[in-house]
């Protein structure tokens, strides 16, 4: 009772005609703010410095001492609404897309709505969310329910308002001013890029290569300040000459291996495999996932044997896909780095490119919604098959104004080009999250008629294993709890989640059989090379349940690690007594050499542009990630400098640091080559290379 009886006097108190409530209001703000930073760092793991800790807390400082200095009651409480909830719906937002990403949005991808609201399912969101949304409805209530007497210009009030925001302005300044100041300077301190710079904390705050990082390093206001001046781009390289310098001293000439024209004259299909995770229908991974936990065992008095289960599970669940693990050439040691935002089409272009997308440095690194408009079609495949006389399609369930596709494929040398809107036009009753809906496109009248016009490059998107497709694909649950049963699991055990997802695998597993099928009876299939390339990790998933089902965290690099795929026809139901593994470390930008050397050869074919290498081709390999780490096989190197060695054989301190230097180097190449692609994409360099050349 005591404490209701105490509460009503509270709650009394503040209907009170006192100018003093302007200040239990303003500070009510200014603590829940701080505290739901608090909540967000503590939640999500985000280990802040006090540096960014304490620039955090005198920004919010200085906003709500402002906010305090309007005079009349209701614009003030106008504002505080406006700014209590944008900031606390901030962090809210960014907890969900960090949950997800493990990275923070920007403000030019507007997504902070769609990361709350938006997902079809799982939507995931995070602790944080629940400690903060108390916070946000006391703060409103009290900003709302507390009377607020005007205050006048003369009214000491006033003036004890203004000195507090006049000393929360001074201190801001005086932290932030000289470390910006610094950071800058620092930088033009360096003639080029040098070890002691971009391991410092100086390039992370000038290059911005990590949210993450930069929040932790300089606190969340000062991230966002960051970000919304990185709206305005500035390129390392910033002129034709120099781009043309540039590539001119690669003085590249490409050289033929074991695989240059081993297919030639085949057709080539890519499939872009939309959250394709190989892991999972894997046999010579899953199994052995499965059987650490005897919850799963539909038996518990069993002993299950890894490779029964997972080749049992693969064989029954996708037996197409269990078909392609078994006869296409597998690269083992294929890595799938993500560049968000927009990571399906980003790596979408680097497969077709052989450039980087835009790393963390510009926030606005969603080709489809930046760069549709630029000529890509000088050195993407489909322009280099295309000046080979092949014949080049690009088929997508979803629409072509989605990423504006259409526009995108068009300017990348795709000649014909399909989506959702031709397929409703010609009557289509499926709807287009069904994988196996793609098949449709081949009996379109142009199609048809082209296709049969050998040879031809076609990309596919698939889209049913996207994160936002759920609750569709019950057709597949019979299939997919006999096959889990078959191989002694329980598949009620399994998460629900992850049953999801397998349905939708399975969707996916019906269209390669479909399409294999198709192409046999089409008399293509024994010239018909497929490349089945996934696009990212299931980041769609809640990161505890992938972590639990897979043995992999979401913060780990080798979360990108999968497996690529490329089937020859010919070969395909053709006994195969050796499968054939290449186990060369590669990752998405090599592809485009790789499948050129592979069909075209080297003639009639410009590798130059190229940032990508053949994975066939000799010599140390190097994989980037957009953060700027680096692996080449043994050593991860992180851009602070930190490195882990996960190298087979042990190294001595004086080895480490001889690999460490090197892979330095390679990373310092790795950064050049990143401010090369940002350039190439703001200036449109593929656009004035054809009117220099034409």
């Amino acid at each position: 009772m005591k404490i209701v009886n105490y509460l009503k006097k509270i709650l009394k108190r503040l209907k009170d005609d006192n100018v003093n409530n302007n200040y239990i209001v303003m500070l009510a703000c200014f603590i829940l703010n701080v505290a739901a930073l608090i909540a967000f760092q503590l939640t999500l793991g985000v280990k802040m410095s006090f540096f960014g800790l304490v620039t955090d807390i005198i920004v919010n400082a200085l906003l709500y001492f402002l906010i305090n200095l309007i005079p009349k009651p209701k614009p003030k409480k106008i504002v505080y609404t406006v700014i209590f909830s944008l900031t606390l719906l901030a962090l809210m937002a960014d907890s969900t897309y960090f949950y997800k990403y493990k990275s923070f949005a920007s403000l030019t991808s507007l997504m902070f709505v769609n990361n709350i609201f938006g997902q079809k399912y799982g939507i995931n969101l995070p602790l944080t969310c629940y400690v903060i949304i108390p916070m946000l409805a006391l703060g409103l209530f009290l900003i709302w329910y507390t009377k607020l007497p005007a205050i006048e210009k003369k009214h000491r009030f006033f003036r004890a308002n203004l000195a507090l925001a006049l000393s929360a302005l001074v201190i801001c300044a005086s932290i932030n001013v000289p470390t910006s100041i610094y950071n800058l300077e620092k930088a033009k301190a360096y003639k080029d890029y040098e070890l002691e710079y971009i391991h410092s904390k100086s390039f992370l705050y000038n290059n911005l290569y990590s949210s993450l990082k930069f929040v932790e390093a300089f606190g969340y206001c000062n991230f966002r300040i960051r970000d919304a001046a990185s709206l305005k781009v500035d390129l390392e390289y910033d002129d034709y000459e120099i781009l043309d310098n540039y590539f001119d001293s690669l003085d590249y000439q490409k050289q033929s291996n074991d695989w240059t024209g081993k297919f030639s004259e085949y057709n080539v299909i890519t499939i872009l495999c939309e959250t394709f995770d190989t892991r999972f229908v894997d046999p010579d991974y899953i199994g052995s996932q499965l059987v650490k936990d005897t919850d799963y065992y539909l038996d518990k008095t069993k002993t299950l044997n890894a490779i029964e289960v997972g080749h049992t599970l693969s064989q029954k669940l996708t037996p197409n896909l269990y078909k392609v693990f078994h006869e296409a050439i597998t690269f083992t040691n294929y890595y799938v780095p993500t560049f968000f935002e927009g990571a399906t089409i980003n790596t979408e272009f680097m497969v077709n490119n052989g450039i980087y997308a835009l790393n963390a440095k510009n926030f606005s690194s969603n080709l489809g919604d930046t760069f549709y408009q630029n000529s890509f079609d000088l050195f993407s495949l489909a322009a280099q098959f295309d000046k080979n006389g092949y014949q080049t399609f690009y088929f997508h369930n979803d629409s072509g104004d989605f990423y504006h596709r259409e526009i995108l494929t068009r300017n990348e040398g795709f000649k014909i080009r399909r989506w959702n809107e031709h397929l409703v036009e010609a009557g289509s009753p499926t709807p287009k999250v069904y994988d196996t809906r793609l098949l449709e496109f081949f009996e379109l009248g142009d199609v048809k008629a082209e296709l049969s016009n050998t040879p031809f490059y076609m990309q596919i998107d698939t889209y049913s294993m996207h994160l936002g497709n759920s609750l569709m694909y019950d057709r597949h649950e019979p299939q997919v709890i006999s096959a889990f049963e078959k191989a002694g699991i329980n598949y009620k055990k399994i998460n629900p989640q992850i049953r999801e997802y397998y349905l939708k695998i399975v969707e996916f597993d019906t269209f390669v059989g479909n399409l294999i099928n198709k192409l046999n009876r089409m008399g293509i299939l024994d010239k018909t090379l497929i490349v089945f390339f996934p696009d990212h990790y299931n980041y769609g998933l809640n990161p505890n349940v992938l972590e639990d089902y897979i043995g992999i965290s979401a913060f780990d690099k080798e979360i990108h690690h999968n497996k690529l795929l490329i089937l020859d026809g010919k070969t395909y139901n053709t006994p195969i007594n050796d499968r054939q593994y290449i186990d060369t470390l590669c990752c998405s930008i090599d592809l485009t050499p790789t499948i050129l050397n592979m069909v075209l050869g080297i003639e009639n074919v410009e590798y130059k542009y190229y940032f990508g290498k053949d994975i066939f081709d000799e010599g140390p390999r190097i994989v980037a990630f957009s953060d700027i780490t680096v692996f080449d096989g043994e050593m991860f190197l992180h851009a602070d400098g930190s490195f882990l060695y996960v190298g087979d054989e042990p190294l001595t301190e004086e080895e480490l640091q001889a690999k460490f230097y090197d892979l330095s180097q390679n990373q310092i190449n790795v950064i050049k080559q990143f401010e090369i692609s940002k350039a190439v994409l703001e200036m449109d360099y593929y656009k004035y290379l054809k009117e220099k050349n034409s």
